[in-house]
């Protein structure tokens, strides 16, 4: 019998619909169910433009972008 370790991947993706145009918003792998891993416990606060072209921001990808703590 062959055991395969197991691991934890949570693939997480928001795309917005605009006027028929698809935008990938947020794209993010995390390996853990805790709550706000994602930013090492901050909640996701994510600000998107739709004209900005999809790019790495830290290990996420997408038009959002992260609103840093105490930032509006």
């Amino acid at each position: 019998m062959v055991t395969i370790p197991e691991k934890t991947v949570i693939h997480q993706k928001i795309t917005i619909r605009h006027n028929g145009v698809d935008y990938q918003g947020w794209e993010h792998r995390k390996e853990s169910f805790d709550e706000n891993s994602e930013l090492d416990g901050q909640p996701i606060k994510l600000i998107c433009d739709l004209s900005t072209t999809p790019d790495v921001e830290g290990s996420h990808y997408g038009i959002c972008r992260v609103v840093k703590e105490g930032v509006d």
